[in-house]
């Protein structure tokens, strides 16, 4: 837990998981898993098999597939969202020459077929409900998909030295995927959003390290990442997407005050753009590579001025270049401009934005951490001090709303090159001085109101600054009746600077990330676990709480969130599970597992604002498992007490949507091993 950047460097803040797999040279046999689940129709299959061709390699093959139709129904397309198709295989080869060397090869392949974002209509969060007919329903009326084709490598190579191990490990992943969303979550057809992606990316770092058990350990190395991503993300507008930005462009123009020459009355003009295209796509283009490198070290003092005293110090020098390539350009799109006293007209235009911008960013990610090891193998009390970062990026999702910007622009600058050739040619054609006046006044004013069109400045819109934090923290872990009973304690506090928050754009046509000033967060982590009655009996217990403001956020407008809760981070979290084990004198049933657990969350804030949110809550499951030896049979229920909670809230176009989260299930696990 806690920002591990020095050793794992960006996107490490909030710690990292380590996951291990079996070594083929060390365990071999075949494993086959199935299982089923209600409510989704959900079914899995994997199989794994380890071989061992010598004492120096071994072999792990596996595969997996996995489908569910989901669980909620999209009343406007008559089905149920939400479902997923994924399969998948791994390979990995292990070889070990002799007892200085070690090779380990590792390749898997996943493909998903995804069915996305079933998310509930929750009301109009300003004025009166403006679509009570679909409140608590779906009704996206286009399907959202997403498809993904992942590959993912891995090479280690590893030498032990008479004092050190140096180990060298390169990673490359390949990335294809494609998203389909109805960004305005109704039945109403508003737009759309198609993004793809195509990326590659190379890793390599070379790592030296100390061998155990010695008083002073370390360890260091180079870190180098190169990825190469390319998107696009077409945005196209529908009928009621155009009627709405027919809505925004009829007040883009104002009136115009003119003197009437037979009168010499003020005489107001109004005038109007309107779209007269079916539908409107936006197209996007973007190149974002990134290139990352570190230089890391961290090492432990063991025995530091006191017997089972220790002191960890260590730091990594981090530098990234990040690069946006962007394309933006819209077909011919057809427009009616009107305006009292003149014929309208049927204008067009075509918006074209091309352009690049980059950014450096260097920075230095300390550590320091002392612990004390309690005797008797009792545990040990620590205290540290680290800092954490995750990195920065571009906003490309609101990238439509910059070429709605552009193309508003090129359709006054038509208009107004139009008016200024048609009032010319008017105040030339005019039968009286009077006359002519007033149509050349009435085009001075209309230079004068319609300002000149402007390129964005793409590098402000866009981009976002890494986040990054200093983390203090103590805590003990502690050891209780010769290990059979664990705990672990302790304290936290969290300064952030530049938090990253997630928001729609004030157009709601797209997400964007935002740096939200600092916030402050802190609070206690408790875990026990414990193993009774010769391990019949498995109890563990994790309860967190965390108190998350914002420091300073002024987000512009006058809109000043200084003191609210930072979203999306639960004030509670707990979870306990017990599992009794009984043994059994049969030949078939050897042995029989109860088990129940519950899990607890919330409450949660949903918006920087905080007027949504979700209330504590918790979950009930149990288990039933069948021990026959070479096989087992896993029964189990998921959400028994029917708990009715959100798992996902957000705004969009003055509305509010959010994700439930799944009803009571029940289902089965069946493991077969050779």
């Amino acid at each position: 837990r806690g920002p591990q950047g020095t050793l794992y460097g960006r996107n490490a803040m909030g710690g990292i998981v380590r996951i291990y797999t079996d070594n083929p040279l060390t365990k071999q046999g075949t494993t086959i898993s199935t299982g089923g689940s209600s409510r989704d129709g959900g079914n899995r299959f994997s199989a794994l098999t380890n071989l061992k061709f010598s004492n120096k390699l071994g072999l792990s093959l596996g595969g997996f597939y996995e489908t569910d139709k989901g669980i909620y129904r999209n009343d406007s397309l008559n089905k149920k969202v939400g479902g997923t198709n994924q399969l998948g295989g791994r390979i990995r080869l292990v070889y070990r020459p002799d007892e200085k060397w070690n090779f380990d090869l590792t390749s898997s392949y996943e493909y998903t077929d995804q069915s996305t974002y079933p998310y509930f209509y929750a009301g109009t969060t300003k004025g009166n409900e403006t679509l009570p007919n679909i409140l608590n329903r779906i009704t996206a009326n286009r399907e959202s998909k997403y498809f993904r084709n992942l590959f993912n490598t891995g090479f280690r190579a590893e030498y032990q030295a008479p004092l050190f191990t140096v180990s060298s490990i390169t990673g490359y992943q390949y990335l294809k995927d494609r998203i389909m969303m109805d960004q305005d979550f109704n039945y109403k057809d508003y737009y759309t959003l198609e993004q793809r992606q195509n990326s590659h990316a190379l890793t390599e770092e070379i790592v030296l390290k100390s061998l155990p058990q010695r008083r002073w350990e370390w360890s260091g190395g180079l870190f180098g990442l190169w990825q190469n991503l390319r998107t696009s993300a077409p945005v196209t507008f529908y009928s009621d997407g155009m009627g709405m930005l027919n809505g925004m462009m009829s007040t883009v123009l104002p009136s115009i005050t003119a003197t009437n020459p037979y009168t010499g009355q003020p005489l107001s003009i109004t005038q109007q753009l309107a779209f007269t295209d079916a539908s409107l796509p936006i197209n996007t283009y973007f190149r974002t590579p990134v290139l990352n490198g570190a230089v890391f070290f961290q090492g432990t003092l063991h025995d530091f001025i006191l017997s089972h005293l220790s002191l960890t110090m260590g730091a990594r020098c981090d530098y990234e270049h990040q690069e946006m390539t962007y394309i933006g350009n819209t077909n011919k799109v057809n427009y009616l401009y009107s305006m009292q006293m003149i014929q309208p007209a049927a204008l067009a235009i075509q918006s074209y934005l091309k352009g690049k911008t980059q950014n450096d960013y260097t920075r230095l990610l300390p550590k320091v951490a002392l612990q004390y090891d309690l005797q008797d193998d009792k545990g040990n009390i620590y205290a540290s001090v680290a800092e954490g970062q995750r990195a920065g990026g571009y906003n490309i999702q609101m990238f439509s709303d910059v070429m709605s910007t552009v193309m508003e622009g090129n359709m006054m600058t038509t208009t107004k090159n139009y008016c200024d050739n048609l009032l010319q040619t008017q105040a030339d054609q005019a039968r009286t001085e009077t006359l002519k006046q007033m149509f050349l006044g009435i085009k001075t004013t209309m230079d004068n109101s319609i300002p000149a069109s402007k390129t964005p400045d793409i590098r402000s819109i866009l981009t976002y600054k890494p986040e990054y934090c200093w983390n203090y923290e103590v805590g003990t872990h502690l050891n209780f009746l010769e290990r059979t009973l664990t705990a672990d304690v302790s304290a936290f506090f969290t300064d952030t600077h530049n938090q990253q928050i997630t928001r729609f754009t004030n157009s709601g046509m797209g997400r964007m990330m935002v740096n939200a000033g600092r916030s402050y967060s802190c609070g206690i982590e408790t875990s026990v676990r414990g193993n009774f009655l010769n391990d019949r009996l498995f109890v563990t217990l994790n309860y967190g709480y965390t108190h998350a403001t914002f420091h300073r956020y002024d987000a512009g407008n006058g809109t000043d969130y200084s003191g609210n809760k930072v979203p999306f981070i639960p004030e509670h979290t707990m979870a306990l599970l017990a599992d009794y084990k009984l043994p059994l004198c049969n030949s078939y049933l050897h042995a029989i597992t109860f088990g129940a657990n519950t899990n607890g969350f919330g409450r949660m804030y949903w918006t920087e604002n905080n007027n949504a949110y979700q209330n504590f809550y918790a979950t009930l499951g149990a288990h039933l498992l069948l021990d026959f030896g070479s096989c087992e049979l896993n029964l189990w229920g998921k959400n028994l007490t029917q708990t009715h909670y959100k798992t996902f809230y957000f705004e969009s176009m003055s509305r509010g949507f959010y994700q439930k989260g799944n009803p009571l299930q029940i289902g089965f696990d069946f493991t077969f091993r050779i």
